[in-house]
């Protein structure tokens, strides 16, 4: 159901945060990337959520390949 879809996908958002904030970001960067395939992206409509856009965009901007792994130091 759309409910648990957004439920999953929320949940993976949190995880990536969660990883990211104990410095693991190897495992951050795979969850974002995973939630950038195709088949998941059109799930992006789920961002609607404030506080899991704001977590979506603040790694977006994170794991940017405009050389931008200085933000990684």
């Amino acid at each position: 159901s759309k409910k648990e879809q957004q439920k999953n996908f929320e949940f993976y958002v949190t995880l990536m945060n969660e990883a990211s904030k104990i410095g693991d970001y190897h495992t951050a960067e795979a969850i974002y990337m995973g939630l950038n395939v195709a088949a998941i992206s059109r799930l992006h409509s789920f961002l609607q959520n404030n506080k899991t856009q704001k977590i979506y965009q603040e790694h977006e901007q994170l794991f940017s390949t405009s050389d931008n792994r200085k933000m990684l130091r």
